[in-house]
């Protein structure tokens, strides 16, 4: 077996190297629990990706609810309007093909919605050349119902149409986590013209993409540990405190990315993320 092998190349020589005898069933001893140490970190990582996974799912999930419950509410309004004019005597024909239409329309806009959302969920299986404009704009559109319910403006200015080589899914799975915080920030702090404001800035060989809230700031004593997995100052019903921890892992272990936050506490939050435009 393999520790036969081990041991035959030391009896060939391989221990000459070592200044003092090597005890080869201690050797291999060692050897056996560095392996074991190797699965159960890799096997843990498997599962913190999972996990990571299942925290994004969960976020879509909450946001496909933002975009259902008011056509699922005009819906109920136009079925309760249709029964009300087949029970009358004088039923419109006219009145029911709209209602029938207007509902045609928005049963579209649900399925196209699932959609949407069904490809932000696929995995790519390889990086292609993706426009960033396009996948901010797709991640907007995943959290316009929630910002529009608590007043929230949300400000893109997508002057620069920059191309990156990448998985879109990851960089689709960075913006909506970093959105995502700026957007619980303001329902949590209420600010007066609460914002998000994002920004492309582009150099020879990267992007910066800037993300800015008036959401009241981080605190001090919070800052430094934000990348910690499973840190979170939100509760246990708002999520598992992962998202950042996500976005920082993808940036610099898939792009040679980095993640940088500057907060003035009881004001603004800026987060810039930096991405190589090609990264192989």
């Amino acid at each position: 077996d393999e520790g036969d092998k081990l041991i035959e190349l030391m009896n060939a020589g391989a221990d000459m190297f070592i200044a003092k005898p090597i005890i080869y069933q201690q050797f291999l001893d060692n050897l056996y629990k560095i392996s074991k140490k190797i699965i159960e970190t890799k096997e843990l990582n498997n599962l913190r990706q999972f996990n990571d996974r299942q925290s994004a799912i969960n976020d879509l999930l909450h946001n496909i609810a933002h975009h259902w419950r008011q056509p699922l509410n005009v819906l109920s309004l136009l079925n309760e309007d249709n029964f009300d004019e087949i029970e009358s005597n004088n039923t419109n024909i006219k009145s029911l093909s709209e209602n029938f239409t207007t509902a045609k329309k928005i049963i579209q806009t649900l399925s196209s919605t699932i959609d949407q959302f069904s490809s932000l969920l696929q995995q790519s299986e390889e990086k292609e050349n993706i426009n960033v404009s396009a996948i901010i704009n797709d991640a907007i559109e995943v959290l316009k119902p929630a910002c529009e319910e608590h007043n929230i403006e949300l400000f893109f200015d997508n002057s620069q149409e920059v191309t990156l080589y990448a998985f879109k899914h990851q960089i689709t799975t960075t913006l909506l986590n970093v959105i995502h915080n700026a957007e619980e920030a303001l329902i949590k702090t209420t600010p007066e013209h609460a914002s998000i404001s994002i920004h492309i800035q582009q150099s020879s060989d990267r992007i910066y993409i800037i993300i800015k809230d008036n959401g009241g700031g981080i605190k001090s004593d919070i800052l430094p540990r934000i990348y910690e997995p499973y840190f979170s100052t939100k509760g246990i019903d708002a999520g598992k405190g992962v998202g950042l921890y996500i976005t920082k892992s993808i940036l610099e272990t898939y792009y040679r990315g980095t993640i940088n936050i500057e907060s003035e506490e009881g004001s603004n939050t800026t987060v810039s993320l930096m991405i190589p435009i090609s990264s192989e």
